[in-house]
């Protein structure tokens, strides 16, 4: 094997290593990763909460705020629709507790993938609607391409918002605002690639800001940061490059999931096999609990996990954890087998074929 070794600019590894004191080998890895001046350096390696953009300068959000303080002035009912993987339910937890705090508790379902598929389905639809009615609605981690859906609200007198990180397929739903950078890929901004946790983070943000600013004062009462734990747990486990915003967020949530958890989530570090007080490394959230939270959705029951998350009880967390433990011990199961059958198939069928697909 033939190492070439990617050669950088003397000079700029001189300036980087000289103004923030750092080995040149650090320098030269920093310009590797396209960090090239002293500004963006300090940025990446020392990332501060205070460097998170002004949360309204996302397209969207301002009118996302504004429709949700009319629905908590008018105390309207609210459903929330997630998706079943981590970053869909950390975000669907993210906006109910917040929601909840400011005083509207919102319904909120997830779908079963069985028999209502992913996002923003009709038949997800009927369940929430099924509560009773409901105002707003509010997808997260789904929806960009749901157009079908969106008229059927329409036509229902119910608004949409959809908080999305998904790229779109073709037409946008009409009569919803939509809250998703990846529909304005000619801002090169730092909220560039969040997640729907990243995205439900700076939602919540700036409803905050908003209402702090009418002078509501359950508004001065809750603190963003409180959030911050998910956030990481939805961005680090969605696979986001941990870069600009995300860098922040991922940073700053770990350390509250290590030295702060809510009683869910201690009870899953502890199941995890890791230790309440330490701050965990995203290998932890990637290997060991996002598995975990993941499994409720393909074995068809993620509100199991969406539950552990909202529940304030220790004791009920810890049964919670360890049926979502079992969960994942029976995908690990499930997966085993079908690897098992697959490599008897090619085996059996196409043992002198030099790659081969087997369904």
């Amino acid at each position: 094997m033939l190492w070439i070794e990617e050669q950088a600019d003397d000079e700029k590894i001189g300036l980087i290593s000289h103004s923030l004191s750092t080995s040149n080998l650090l320098s030269r890895l920093l310009i590797h990763r396209g960090i090239e001046d002293p500004e963006s350096a300090k940025l990446f390696l020392d990332p501060k909460l205070a460097h998170l953009s002004d949360p309204f300068e996302l397209p969207g959000l301002k009118d996302a705020v504004l429709r949700i303080s009319g629905a908590l002035e008018n105390q309207e009912p609210i459903l929330l629709i997630g998706d079943y993987d981590v970053d869909g339910i950390t975000s669907t937890v993210i906006v109910k507790q917040n929601l909840t705090r400011l005083g509207v508790d919102p319904h909120y379902v997830i779908p079963k993938r069985k028999n209502e598929g992913y996002g923003l389905t009709s038949e997800v639809l009927s369940r929430g609607l099924s509560q009773g009615g409901i105002k707003l609605v509010i997808a997260l981690d789904c929806g960009t391409n749901s157009c079908e859906e969106a008229r059927e609200l329409s036509e229902k007198g119910i608004d949409l918002i959809i908080v999305d990180h998904h790229q779109a397929k073709g037409d946008l739903p009409d009569h919803a605002i939509m809250l998703n950078p990846h529909l304005h890929p000619d801002m090169g901004e730092p909220w560039r690639n969040l997640c729907t946790a990243g995205l439900a983070f700076k939602l919540v943000h700036g409803l905050l800001k908003h209402l702090r600013e009418q002078n509501i004062q359950r508004a001065f009462e809750i603190d963003p940061k409180e959030s911050l734990a998910l956030t990481a747990l939805g961005t680090i486990a969605d696979l986001v490059p941990l870069h600009m915003e995300n860098r922040i967020l991922a940073r700053f949530g770990l350390k509250h999931l290590g030295k702060n958890p809510s009683p869910g989530l201690r009870s899953l570090l502890e199941e995890s096999g890791l230790k309440p007080g330490i701050i965990p490394e995203s290998e932890d959230i990637t290997f060991k609990l996002a598995p975990r939270i993941n499994a409720c959705g393909r074995l068809d029951d993620p509100e199991t996990a969406s539950s552990l998350m909202l529940e304030e009880d220790f004791s009920t967390c810890q049964v919670l954890a360890r049926k979502m433990n079992a969960y994942n011990d029976e995908r690990k199961e499930i997966e085993a087998r079908l690897t098992e059958d697959a490599l008897a198939q090619a085996n059996e069928c196409f043992s002198n074929k030099p790659a081969v697909v087997v369904c």
